[in-house]
């Protein structure tokens, strides 16, 4: 699992606990968490998997691209639940670039039973 993967599920569990709704205490969460995790603000800006999870929380693809990787991603793993970061992301991103955290933020909220039914479904 990687750093984002963790961030993601931890971000995951404050928000549904606090039942936070709004961009700016979901950007909030991201960070403060990403800081306690990882303790370094490049972690805690980085937009791809901080966009990913934006979107995924707020099923809103107009934030940026990332939440529109990881929206689309998730209308494939709705289909293919077993599927990989790597095949995901293949299918999405049509670039020869690699995923940046888009899909360890989603495979986090869907590999954990309780974010996934609370957020994705």
């Amino acid at each position: 699992m990687t750093q984002f993967y963790e961030i993601a599920k931890r971000a995951g569990y404050i928000v549904m606990a606090e039942k936070v709704n709004s961009l700016s205490g979901l950007i909030a969460i991201w960070h403060k968490t990403a800081m306690e995790l990882s303790g370094k603000e490049s972690v805690a800006i980085k937009g791809c998997p901080k966009g990913a999870f934006l979107g995924l929380l707020l099923k809103d693809e107009r934030i940026g691209k990332n939440a529109k990787y990881a929206l689309d991603a998730l209308k494939i793993l709705k289909q293919n639940p077993y599927a990989d970061k790597n095949y995901l992301w293949n299918n999405i991103a049509h670039t020869a670039k690699s995923q940046n955290g888009q899909m360890d933020v989603l495979l986090a909220l869907w590999n954990d039973k309780e974010l996934r039914e609370y957020f994705l479904l």
